[in-house]
């Protein structure tokens, strides 16, 4: 996952959460390069793998 703030792309996942019922999660990410902290919000897909 690329930093918001300054586009490195070395970040890491300090907490992860289960959000609308365990059909998403919610993760707050730490940049390893400029120290900032950031929210992505995942959901599932489901689907047949080719």
């Amino acid at each position: 996952m690329k930093c918001p703030f300054c586009q490195n792309s070395d970040t890491r996942v300090v907490d992860s959460r289960p959000v609308e019922e365990g059909a998403a999660l919610r993760r707050r990410r730490l940049c390893e390069a400029c120290g900032a902290r950031f929210t992505t919000h995942e959901r599932y897909q489901s689907g047949a793998l080719m």
